[in-house]
C-alpha cells in the first residue's frame, strides 16, 4: 500500500484529515505512528474545529518539516527547502480547491455546533473530505519525490 492508500484508509477508519496524513507518512521519516496521531489531533476541522487552514494542508507541512525542514537558527527561513515545499503545496492545493480553510472548503461553519451538526446529518463532510485529503496526500508524495 502506498502512502496516498495509506491515508485513504487511516481517514476511512476515523482519523481525522491531519492525523491520515501525519500517520501515513510520518513513518518514513522515523515519526513513531501512536505520536504522530497525537501530534496531528488538533488540527481536524480547521484547526480545532475553528474552520481555519484545512487540517489535511496543515499535516503535509508537518511532514514536510521532518523530511526537509531546518533543525538550525537560521535568520533567513525563506530560503530553506521546507518553506520552498510549502509553498508550492499551498499554490498546488489552492489551485485544486481554491481556498484552504474548512468553513470555506466545505460552505459551513466549522466553529459553530449547531451548523457542524447539520453539515454532518447531510453528509457534507463524509462526502467533500475524502477527496481533499486524497488530493493533498497525492500533492505531498509528488512533492516529496520530485523534492
Amino acid at each position: 500500500m502506498d502512502y496516498v492508500e495509506r491515508t485513504i484508509s487511516y481517514f476511512q477508519q476515523g482519523y481525522s484529515c491531519s492525523q491520515a496524513i501525519v500517520a501515513s507518512f510520518g513513518c518514513k521519516y522515523g515519526l513513531e505512528k501512536e505520536t504522530g496521531l497525537r501530534l496531528a489531533s488538533p488540527f481536524a476541522g480547521g484547526v480545532g474545529c475553528h474552520g481555519a487552514t484545512c487540517g489535511a494542508l496543515i499535516g503535509a507541512m508537518l511532514i514536510i518539516g521532518l523530511a526537509a525542514g531546518t533543525s538550525s537558527p537560521d535568520k533567513d527561513l525563506s530560503q530553506t527547502k521546507a518553506i520552498a515545499l510549502t509553498r508550492e503545496l499551498f499554490i498546488r492545493f489552492k489551485n485544486a480547491y481554491k481556498w484552504t480553510d474548512c468553513s470555506q472548503l466545505l460552505g459551513i461553519r466549522m466553529d459553530d455546533p449547531v451548523a457542524l451538526s447539520h453539515a454532518g446529518e447531510q453528509g457534507i463532510i463524509d462526502n467533500r473530505c475524502p477527496a481533499i485529503v486524497r488530493d493533498t496526500a497525492h500533492i505531498l508524495k509528488t512533492l516529496l519525490t520530485t523534492a
